[in-house]
């Protein structure tokens, strides 16, 4: 994405304040807005209380991390962005919503690099991955092994774990391993039905699929919840044949 690329202002309103979250003037960025906002891609679950400890991995320029700030005000949040052009954004924000740790790799289930292709007209298309939505042109990145590197946080347990990535979700749920599975709610979004049967198979044991927004036969926005915390719950066998 062109780094020059214009730059608005828009306001979220949270529980207790406003904030001014700085975006890309692009249609992908303001897609994102809609999406989080008024799709509701991230579904409150009031069951599962507030969380302390919120992981964005694919935070881009913290759209979603204002969206949880907005309703959970005093949760730490832990956002990973490689995009350089998104990341500039991510830290302006991550000053306006406080209590926000940002970091400027990739996670994934290895310490490396690897090439990144940029979004062509929106830093949300940047990837791993080559598309017809991302330049030829590519840089290299910084990756981060995902379950030692947030172990040496010691932010204690994941309460709510977004995974936004573009298509790197399989190798970071591997590397989180337990802390997936203790995250009281996991958020995915998942670019092919290879990786969404995956997920499903990574998560069943203890994790429900709650929610999810389809929006075509390879790409689909996933909310998947503990399953202990279900207000009415069921033994394990009796959902697995729902």
């Amino acid at each position: 994405m062109d780094s020059t690329a214009d730059v608005i202002s828009i306001t979220i309103q949270g529980i207790a304040a406003k904030y001014a979250l700085r975006i890309h003037d692009t249609p992908g960025c303001k897609w994102v807005v809609k999406e989080i906002f008024e799709r509701k891609d991230y579904p409150i679950i009031p069951f599962a209380g507030d969380p302390g400890v919120i992981v964005d991995i694919g935070a881009n320029v913290g759209i979603s991390a204002g969206y949880f700030r907005a309703n959970y005000p005093e949760a730490k949040l832990v956002c990973f962005e490689p995009d350089p052009d998104a990341f500039a954004l991510l830290t302006v924000n991550a000053a306006e919503l406080g209590n926000c740790d940002i970091h400027n790799f990739g996670l994934s289930n290895a310490d490396g690099s690897t090439h990144f292709y940029r979004g062509k007209d929106s830093s949300t298309h940047s990837s791993v991955h080559s598309s017809n939505r991302a330049d030829d042109q590519k840089i290299e990145i910084v990756l981060k092994n995902a379950g030692p590197f947030l172990d040496s946080l010691k932010i204690g347990a994941i309460d709510l774990l977004k995974i936004d990535t573009e298509g790197c979700e399989v190798e970071i749920l591997l590397s989180l391993r337990h802390r997936a599975r203790e995250a009281k709610v996991v958020y995915l979004e998942v670019h092919s039905e290879s990786t969404r049967r995956v997920v499903d198979e990574m998560l069943s044991v203890t994790h429900i699929l709650w929610a999810g927004q389809v929006e075509m036969a390879h790409r689909a926005q996933l909310t998947y919840v503990r399953r202990d915390l279900l207000p009415d719950p069921l033994p394990v066998a009796a959902l697995d044949g729902l």
